[in-house]
């Protein structure tokens, strides 16, 4: 899907939390710089996942993007810019279009990993997607599109046999016009790999995105440049330590279509807000120009 609900590249190199957490709300150990680092990336490698831009059209002919953070239409990375044969799989294979907004009354896409799988050049990297997601479209009076993910998986093995896999799970939904659109994010993300483990997200988000003026978003076409705002909450889940995330945007988080990067949010700030031992601490994200990481910093 590459809509855009696709997010900042994953980074493989993500440092563990740290293990003396209670479970208790507000018991929490006090986080560090470099808890606040993982927890930035984390949450930027989703933001990313909005930024790639795509259409509906993208996920149906099996075009994805690749890194970062779900399916680029809508939600995160997927790479088969030459998608195997059979890959995926449509039911119905010929989706009915009631109303011919552009979006099927209900559609399945299936990916089986025996035909899901690929290589890039150079034997480096073997990429495998499995599970489903499910497109439909509303009883809405105004544009809508939903989006059911059935653990949607891309797992990427490198030749050192390190791997990273992210899961999707749950619904995605929203409403639109020409000048942008409003989605409610509540699915669970799961990033695992062989070097950090299991991490889990479950979401709560509204994301808002408006067009440049001058620009029109459409389910059909690249999405253009514009701001987002993302706001609401996240329950994250690290080696059986739970933390609520409250996630604000301070300043609209600014997509550039033409950069040319996969994280095409060039400036804005996201602040993210916890309840711990020590109290509240916030964690600022801000996002700097095409092609830099964003600046991570836990706030005194």
């Amino acid at each position: 899907m590459r809509f855009s609900i696709g997010v900042a590249a994953i980074g493989l190199t993500l440092a563990a939390c740290s293990s003396s957490d209670s479970n208790a709300p507000g018991n929490a150990a006090p986080l560090t710089q470099a808890d606040a680092q993982v927890i930035g990336d984390e949450m930027q490698t989703e933001v990313a996942a909005f930024s790639s831009g795509g259409s509906i059209p993208d996920l149906m002919s099996c075009r994805f993007g690749f890194f970062p953070g779900a399916l680029r239409l809508f939600h995160g990375p997927m790479h088969f810019d030459n998608p195997p044969a059979g890959c995926p799989t449509l039911d119905p294979a010929t989706p009915v279009d009631t109303d011919g907004d552009g979006v099927p009354d209900i559609l399945t896409l299936t990916f089986d990993p025996t035909t899901c799988t690929s290589t890039w050049p150079g034997g480096e990297v073997t990429k495998e997607l499995s599970g489903s997601v499910t497109i439909s479209d509303p009883p809405l009076a105004t544009n809508g599109l939903r989006l059911e993910f059935n653990q949607l998986q891309q797992k990427l093995t490198f030749s050192n046999s390190n791997f990273f896999l992210r899961n999707v799970n749950g619904p995605w939904q929203l409403t639109s016009d020409d000048a942008g659109f409003e989605a409610h994010d509540t699915t669970t993300v799961a990033h695992e790999s062989s070097l950090h483990g299991t991490r889990t997200l479950a979401k709560a988000w509204l994301v808002k995105f408006t067009a440049d003026p001058g620009s029109t978003f459409s389910r059909h076409a690249p999405l253009p440049s514009g701001d987002f705002m993302i706001d609401g909450s996240t329950s994250r889940t690290k080696d059986g330590v739970t933390r609520s995330l409250q996630i604000e945007t301070m300043t609209p988080l600014h997509r550039d279509a033409a950069c040319a990067a996969e994280n095409k949010i060039v400036s804005g700030e996201l602040k993210i807000t916890t309840v711990n031992a020590s109290g509240t601490q916030t964690v600022d994200i801000i996002f700097n120009p095409c092609g830099q990481d964003p600046t991570i910093t836990l706030a005194a």
